[in-house]
């Protein structure tokens, strides 16, 4: 681990707490005796949120924790910026995805494969356990056709059922909430203190995860890393085969500090530890005998953060403009604070070589305090010393009013400071000013540019990071297979586009009516008919050139009707539009040679408007016409 210098315990913010108390917002220098293992000693902490830790071998976070959660309290610009995050990365929800489609036209070659890496993997296995000298075996060979079409059938009935479970265990896992909220809450951890936190709770026999549970991560501290452990480690061999090798790794403890003292391990250490004292034990029998007010073993922190360098906490992502925090919540007082106490009047009534007589004073006095407000909303009356009284005959004093609204303060210059502080805030998170509510500058373009942009630099691949910590820890625990976790993104799209682009599809042919039809109903909101008309299910161009689609003949078959067939058991042609009994082959193919010609024409007009997937396709079809297909 990387340790900073003494002299980068900077005090750059420091801040009330809700007892009086005063906590530096700064970085804080990691402690040598702390990094060693040791405790922090007593007389070397500096406020009360280091002294509640006073006497545990824990390392100092990089900025201290209760101050972070109070400001994020208190600001104006890191709320917006906190929900933003969060909504964007996790309010879209999650879904199962398959490690291997077996559903696809290629499944069987999938499974071929992932079948053979298996088989390939053990051999390996074998020819490393092979005493020195003696020959290695054959490679494997890849399986026999009815061997994958077998394992196809079973994998298919495994894949179905692991999928009713895990769509049941990841929202029985969690009671209090769904899955999608314990996401949420951990994706809040990590922007506002710099870490999210999920306790992990295993079956006291099986040891199966039975329980995923929220811990406040201000409540949590890590200590140094502890000696070398070997654990067996999941690594993959295919898509759905995995294998287990012996790995040393060194865990660190996470120590609870909320209403009692907890100790619990770091997810995926598989040693027996109490979680009253953080003691190792051999079983968990050992563990009972010695220390029988102790019920079960210590459970395990799943620990969610970005890197930063030089701490293994994380860091937030508004670390770096907390002086710009702290001022701008210090502005918007000042303002209030200028409202309510301000010295300074909107004016002076000045009386020149005169005075006010005993009987004005009165009317003057109810006038003021008729006219309700603090002082930067009144006047102040100011007379020159002299005999003379403006209610004496006779007077030659004058009455002359300066206004003082230019002297008071002016709220301007606290705007554009909060103003300019909140785009370093958005920037910080890497998200756009618009998602943060301050849409002066957008429009309908500006605001979709700035939306997809911030999709594929900042939320995108947060949701990539947390995905493979779920997929790579929680499911390799759990024995997942032939599922992976995949967080929910954005499906904003332009309507008019998309719309145009289907139009040109089907139009040009490389779309049919019928596979266009989800993504209307999806545009529109509406439920289409429930099945589309054979016409639909060929290209529109087929149809515009008499070619008929062909029947089908399903229910026929089952029925055994055979009213169509003439004495030689030969299908009549379908009926044509015009209640001909169908084109004769000539015509046939004349329309097929009409209908290449069009397709030929129109081919690189095709290829400039419609995406790779669709210009596929619609090669596909000019292959097969020109084949005769």
């Amino acid at each position: 681990m990387v340790q900073p210098a003494d002299d980068f315990a900077v005090t750059d913010m420091e801040m009330d707490g809700a007892d009086g108390q005063v906590f530096t917002f700064g970085l804080q220098s990691i402690k040598k005796a702390a990094d060693k293992g040791g405790a922090v000693p007593e007389g070397q902490a500096k406020n009360a949120e280091e002294a509640a830790w006073t006497g545990l071998p824990i390392i100092p976070t990089p900025l201290p924790v209760l101050g972070l959660v109070h400001w994020y309290e208190r600001s104006a610009i890191l709320r917006p910026n906190v929900a933003a995050m969060v909504s964007n990365v996790t309010g879209f929800g999650w879904k199962l995805t398959p490690t291997l489609d077996l559903e696809a036209e290629e499944a069987a070659e999938e499974v071929e494969t992932a079948m053979w890496l298996h088989r390939l993997a053990q051999w390996e296995a074998a020819v490393e356990a092979l005493p020195p000298g003696e020959d290695e075996p054959e490679p494997p060979e890849p399986p026999e056709a009815d061997e994958v079409e077998e394992t196809l059938k079973e994998w298919k009935r495994k894949a179905r059922q692991e999928f009713a479970q895990l769509q049941v265990k990841l929202d029985a896992m969690c009671f209090e909430y769904d899955f999608a909220e314990l996401n949420a809450r951990q994706e809040t951890g990590q922007n506002v203190v710099g870490w999210g936190t999920w306790e992990v709770i295993r079956a006291k026999r099986s040891r199966k995860i039975v329980r995923l549970k929220h811990v406040e991560p201000w409540t949590l501290r890590l200590t140094p890393v502890g000696a070398p452990v070997t654990v067996e480690e999941s690594v993959p061999v295919s898509k759905v085969h995995y294998t287990t090798i012996p790995v040393s790794r060194r865990f660190r403890q996470v120590i609870q500090h909320d209403m009692d003292v907890v100790w619990l391990k770091e997810f995926g250490d598989p040693r027996v530890m109490s979680p009253k004292s953080g003691r190792f034990y051999k079983t968990e029998a050992e563990l009972l005998r010695k220390e029988p007010d102790v019920t079960a073993q210590a459970n395990e922190v799943l620990w969610f953060a970005d890197y930063a360098i030089g701490t293994p906490y994380g860091r937030p992502p508004w670390s770096g403009i907390s002086p710009g925090v702290r001022g701008s919540r210090l502005a918007s007082d000042n303002t209030v604070d200028d409202l309510l106490n301000s010295s300074v009047p909107r004016g002076l009534l000045l009386m020149n070589d005169a005075r006010f007589g005993k009987s004005a004073v009165p009317e003057l006095k109810a006038f003021f305090n008729a006219n309700h407000g603090k002082v930067r909303n009144r006047l102040a009356v100011v007379e020159a010393s002299t005999s003379t009284t403006i209610s004496q005959g006779g007077a030659t004093g004058t009455i002359e009013y300066i206004p003082l609204t230019s002297s008071q303060h002016s709220d301007a210059t606290f705007l554009a400071y909060q103003e300019a502080t909140a785009l370093d805030a958005s920037a910080q998170f890497g998200i756009p000013p618009v998602l943060t509510g301050r849409t002066k500058e957008y429009n309908k373009a500006t605001s979709e540019a700035a939306k997809e942009a911030a999709e594929e630099s900042t939320f995108r691949p947060k949701r990539g990071r947390f995905d493979g910590a779920i997929n790579r820890k929680l499911f390799r625990d759990m024995g997942v297979r032939f599922w992976k976790f995949e967080s929910k993104g954005s499906t904003r799209s332009d309507p008019d586009k998309i719309a145009s682009l289907l139009l040109g599809a089907v139009k040009e042919g490389a779309l049919t009516p019928a596979e266009a039809r989800p993504v209307l109903e999806k545009l529109l909101g509406i439920d289409l008919m429930s099945e589309a008309g054979p016409w639909q299910r060929q290209p529109k161009e087929f149809t515009l050139a008499g070619i008929q689609p062909p029947e089908d003949t399903t229910a026929d078959e089952a029925t055994g009707d055979e009213s169509d067939a003439d004495d030689d058991g030969e299908a009549e042609p379908p009926d044509t539009e015009d209640g001909a009994q169908g084109a004769d082959e000539g015509q046939t193919e004349r329309s097929l040679a009409k209908f290449v010609a069009l397709m030929q024409k129109k081919a690189d007009h095709i290829a400039d408007r419609l995406p790779a997937d669709t210009r596929s396709r619609g090669e596909q079809i000019l292959r097969e016409l020109e084949r005769g297909d």
